[in-house]
């Protein structure tokens, strides 16, 4: 896709974007880099972090782009930079340096990216307030929803179920994030909140929580899936201004702090320098580099879970039976050395057919954890040559309280292998 040279990058409406800085070295990216955007006049390009030395490796010259946001990777170690300034989207060839448009025609004011495990690109601009699908290949873009909530696009983010996530100003001094049917573009608001004012970034963590980073109180936040309700990961005024918060592999929160990069425990909230000045004199936003896993997919759950909540007593066992594909369609019979695990979040505290109370704080147990009850053969679903399914068998007598749960299957190290989709199902104990 290298379209453009290093000297003239040239946007799709045939606008010269600029002259960039003296090439730079090949960078060889090893997995776990930290890739930071800067916005200042000295800092229009991509910068490399090593994250154990702090080191620090200019990946595009400056002035490579116009006004650099949001930086994020896709399939293959993919790089891709949103440009607000050009309206364009980039994708960063680290071997060379050169920033390639995508886009063939300008897209306004494009804020922010996500780029889903299988290569789905979704954007979100200003003026007019959009979400958009991008088709990287084509360089073209598919409306999914405008206006309504959409008030001032902050951050956009993918859940597990294809639902489009995104951080918002609600117009009314508060920030919220609104929910996006990625095939309808009906929009939902489920959090909203005046901690959530000025945030300008998001990530999702692996057990579908968001994480925020809250410019207003100077903290990270986190947002609970269900019921909206805000937390903070780290104390008020932690942070003078955190710009970007971002997971890495082993669940540890990359920050941004004006001309910092931190490193946050997401347990305790402890807070680690990585590094500090040198090329980053206005970081906007961060990404980790890792190299592209095998996505697997697991339709959804058999029989009765596939036809919507079932009611099962406190003392049964409810079996959970799925059949995972491989990248070609072809049925996973094994060989994973981090099997699937089970998740369970208890999300409502009455039985509501049709859910609809999200007032009630839940409680998320640890992947491993039922209540500190171990369950069947841990939380580790196996594979069953019988059925030729992987199967687990959840012993609800460990979920006491009468409500609904939702059960989700997830990867055991996403190192290994994503899902994309991933099976979920609800359960209501009587």
């Amino acid at each position: 896709m290298n379209r453009a040279n290093m000297t003239s990058l040239v946007v799709s409406a045939g606008l010269v974007l600029g002259l960039a800085s003296a090439p730079v070295p090949a960078v060889e990216l090893d997995p776990g880099d930290i890739l930071v955007t800067g916005v200042s006049a000295l800092d229009r390009r991509v910068v490399a972090v090593d994250p154990v030395t702090g080191g620090q490796t200019p990946v595009t010259p400056n002035l490579t782009f116009s006004s650099p946001g949001d930086i994020e990777i896709g399939p293959g170690g993919a790089i891709f930079v949103a440009d607000a300034g050009a309206d364009q989207i980039y994708q960063v060839d680290a071997a060379t340096g050169v920033a390639t448009p995508i886009l063939l025609a300008p897209l306004n004011s494009v804020l922010e990216i996500t780029v889903t495990p299988t290569g789905r690109m979704f954007a979100a601009t200003k003026n007019p307030e959009q979400v958009v699908e991008v088709d990287i290949d084509a360089g073209t873009t598919a409306l999914i929803s405008e206006g309504g909530f959409l008030f001032a696009p902050r951050a956009i983010e993918v859940e597990d179920d294809g639902s489009i996530l995104v951080l918002d100003l609600d117009g009314l001094g508060n920030g919220s994030i609104i929910r996006i049917d990625p095939t309808t573009g009906g929009q939902t608001i489920f959090a909203d909140d005046v901690a959530l004012r000025l945030s300008t970034d998001m990530d999702l963590e692996a057990n579908g929580h968001i994480v925020v980073s809250g410019d207003d109180v100077g903290a990270i936040l986190r947002v609970d899936p269900v019921t909206g309700m805000v937390s903070n990961v780290t104390p008020n005024n932690t942070f003078s201004k955190p710009a970007s918060v971002t997971v890495d592999r082993d669940g540890s929160l990359i920050v941004i702090d004006q001309n910092q990069v931190l490193r946050v425990d997401p347990i305790t909230g402890d807070v680690t320098p990585i590094t500090q000045g040198g090329l980053l004199f206005m970081p906007i936003d961060a990404a980790v580099f890792g190299l592209g896993v095998p996505i697997l997919s697991c339709a959804g759950f058999d029989a009765p879970l596939d036809l919507g909540p079932v009611s099962v007593s406190a003392e049964g066992v409810l079996a959970l039976q799925a059949e995972i594909l491989d990248e070609n369609g072809l049925p996973v019979t094994g060989g994973l050395a981090a099997p699937p695990v089970l998740e369970t979040r208890f999300s409502h505290r009455q039985p509501i057919d049709p859910p609809t109370d999200a007032t009630i704080s839940p409680f998320f147990l640890s992947p491993g954890v039922l209540n500190n009850v171990p369950a069947l053969r841990g939380n580790q679903f196996f594979f069953y040559g019988g059925t030729s399914r992987w199967v687990q068998g959840l012993p609800t007598e460990q979920f006491v309280a009468p409500g609904t749960y939702t059960v989700t299957m997830v990867s055991g190290d996403k190192d290994e292998y994503v899902f994309a989709p991933g099976c979920l199902a609800t359960y209501v104990v009587q």
